[in-house]
């Protein structure tokens, strides 16, 4: 068999044993609902308003459901949209199936770039900024009764009169009291919001401009709605989509005593800076803790510094030595070529992920896509300048290096992490596939699958010398075999 010059068919090994026979990597079965969608499905339901519900992934494909129908209004969110020409061609889509529609957008993306949105999307007359749950009913009345805009909270809109954009007041609900989305059925995983906004002021996220104000549930809050969703939904794990869940401190601890009798797996984004005990491991699995999160970015604390980050190189490494040690499957992100930051500091990072980290991890070239971001405040500190006006994401350098130089560096980690690393595993492909890929095995051997999954997947890209990519081969699978893990001739899915 030639390694370098054919195809290698990693949808033909199998997990033989136990009496089971399945491919390891399995398309992922069914979809985790989408929060935004469900929020605002519960809002109009709860204000007993008349709508059909139609996916995203439905536009996609050129609208080709929904028949001859129209509709007075379409409410688009824009959650999943962070690219002002994927917005205009939604739109135009929107515009193409259903002409006399009123556009309303609201979600992340619209409330961070309304004002560039209704500068360069003329059909876009309304956008909701931060709480929809109040605004957004009291917009559809006003549309059906045409009375005046100006007394909506939240509301962004074309006055045609004026012949300006109108800006009203912003208000908060009352978080804690609204109850989170309803679902239907049984539902084997669902997301859950715990708090808008974030108080801390990391220069390179837009997240709390979205949602300026900070506000939580109350842990007792939190625990009586997990247990109505296990009870109604016969849920088994909780996916907690909050900037981070492991804030206030005192909210934190209490969940920690009071999830045990819940009874329900959850995961979450967290920071490194609450993970600084044994006990607070031990809690976090008598919890029903399954998997973490956390943006450590930078193992280098100048550049953390640069970033307002608020912990240090040597927080993150205890998070990591405590989470290594434990039975929590965890994340941890890394950013590259940050503003200011040289290769020497990137270094630091290089190291710690090529030699010592453990897990899995995922590594980004810094980007410039959103221009709310705080580090443009630091742009001249810095000398950010971007380099092509047409990507202006990706192309930019400053005093520390390049967007040229920040994927050098980024190819070489992520190729050394592949062949040095044994216990390392990029996170990129994975969601795509059941997780675990061999639910009979636990969480180490599961994740090195995945690194020897990764290894072949690019033998022939890492190796050309025939001779070397066969021992390389060799050695994979002699591994995998140990795992009960064979070639077959043909696929099983």
């Amino acid at each position: 068999m030639k390694i370098v010059g054919d195809v290698i068919r990693l949808d033909r090994f199998q997990y033989v044993g136990s009496g089971k026979s399945y491919p390891i990597l399995r398309p992922r079965r069914g979809k985790v609902p989408h929060l935004s969608s469900y929020r605002l499905r519960y809002i109009l339901e709860k204000n007993s308003i008349d709508y059909d519900f139609m996916d995203l992934e439905e536009i996609w494909s050129e609208m080709k459901v929904g028949g001859n129908q129209t509709y007075d209004i379409v409410a688009l969110s824009t959650t999943f949209i962070c690219h002002l020409p994927t917005l205009k061609k939604v739109v135009n889509l929107i515009l193409e199936k259903f002409p006399s529609s009123v556009i309303i957008l609201g979600g992340q993306y619209s409330n961070l770039k309304y004002k560039k949105i209704m500068d360069e999307i003329p059909k876009i007359e309304f956008i909701i900024r931060g709480d929809g749950e109040e605004s957004f009913p009291q917009l559809l009345s006003a549309i059906e009764e045409k009375t005046d805009f100006k007394i909506i909270p939240n509301l962004v809109f074309r006055d045609t009169k004026m012949g300006n954009v109108v800006e009203t007041e912003i208000k908060y609900i009352d978080f804690n009291d609204y109850p989170s989305p309803t679902f239907v059925g049984n539902q084997e995983s669902i997301p859950y919001e715990s708090m808008r906004g974030c108080p801390y002021d990391c220069k390179f996220c837009s997240y709390p401009s979205a949602s300026p104000k900070w506000r939580y549930k109350t842990a007792a809050k939190v625990c009586e709605e997990w247990k109505k969703y296990a009870k109604e939904n016969n849920v088994k794990l909780i996916k907690a989509m909050d900037s981070t869940f492991t804030i206030p401190k005192d909210r934190f601890r209490k969940l920690l005593d009071d999830l045990p009798q819940v009874g329900v797996e959850w995961e979450s984004y967290a920071r490194a800076d609450a993970i600084d005990t044994p006990h607070i491991i031990e809690q976090l699995e008598s919890s029903h803790c399954k998997s973490l999160s956390i943006g450590f970015e930078s193992m280098s604390d100048t550049t953390l510094q640069k970033m307002s980050k608020n912990v240090s190189a040597k927080q993150n490494l205890k998070a990591f030595e405590l989470l290594n040690n434990s039975n929590i499957d965890f994340r941890v992100s890394f950013i590259i070529g940050y503003p200011g930051e040289t290769p020497h500091d990137y270094e630091q990072t290089h190291k710690f992920i090529v030699e010592k980290f453990t897990g899995r991890f995922l590594l980004s070239v810094f980007s410039l896509l959103d221009e709310t971001m705080p580090v443009w405040d630091d742009a001249v500190l810095y000398g950010i300048e971007i380099t092509n006006s047409d990507d202006p994401e990706y192309s930019w350098r400053h005093k520390g290096m390049s967007s040229q130089t920040a994927f050098e560096l980024w190819r070489k980690t992520v190729e050394e992490a592949r062949w040095k690393n044994e216990d390392g595993v990029m996170s990129l492909w994975q969601t795509k596939y059941e997780n675990p890929l061999v639910p009979e095995l636990d969480v180490r051997k599961n994740r090195r699958i995945e690194k020897l999954v990764e290894r072949l997947s690019f033998l022939k890209h890492d190796f050309k010398d025939e001779r070397v990519a066969r021992e390389h081969y060799d050695s994979i699978i002699k591994e995998l075999n140990s795992y009960n893990i064979v070639f077959s001739p043909s696929s099983l899915t």
